[in-house]
């Protein structure tokens, strides 16, 4: 169990180094998502207090200033969801490595919620269920990762890490190997030169 756990922090750390990237290229492609439809909406409000070519209606410039407001709030807040994201799986980690494993998981599922896209908080969940000792919960979280991002080697190899002597490794060392044909571990686990 010990080299297991170091193993398990080993990979964890690599892949917490990649997700803080990979956290942020997920979040540039949902902000448009986020931004578009407050954009759309300023701009009806925007094209409904036009009077035309003569310029803006009077009774409508304070319908015009709302949408504008709520458009700038739903920007500032979509920006602000990495970030807080961030700080809470940075305070899951901490929980962690202070041995609070429950608090762990409570922090990860904050993170997780603001950014799902991103992988940290589901590593932290899986080794805290490791800590915690509950091996379907554990592998849940490590299978979650597959789901959220299937085409990231990573996730793929802490699963297989998770798995152990678990027939179903094969099959999730053979992806690693299909996403990354060069990984060694997957390589050596799979009997390739």
């Amino acid at each position: 169990d010990g080299i297991r756990d170091i193993v398990a922090r080993l990979v964890g750390s690599e892949m917490c180094i990649r997700d803080r990237v990979q956290a942020q290229v997920d979040w540039s492609f949902a902000i448009p998502a986020l931004v578009a439809p407050a954009a759309a909406a300023a701009g009806v409000v925007a094209a409904g207090a036009a009077e035309g070519p003569g310029g803006v209606n009077r009774r409508q410039e304070p319908l015009l200033a709302v949408g504008l407001v709520v458009a700038v709030a739903v920007m500032a807040v979509s920006g602000m969801l990495p970030w807080l994201s961030q700080r809470a799986t940075a305070s899951a980690e901490d929980a962690l490595v202070a041995g609070n494993p429950e608090l762990a998981l409570s922090r990860a599922d904050t993170a997780r919620s603001l950014n799902p896209y991103a992988l940290r908080p589901l590593l932290i969940e899986g080794l805290a269920y490791a800590d915690l000792r509950r091996r379907a919960e554990e592998l849940g979280a490590f299978r979650e990762m597959t789901r959220v991002q299937p085409d990231n080697p990573s996730a793929w190899k802490r699963f297989a890490l998770a798995l152990g002597r678990d027939p179903r490794a094969l099959d999730a060392w053979r992806e690693v190997l299909r996403l990354n044909p060069e990984d060694p571990r997957a390589r050596a686990e799979l009997g390739l030169p």
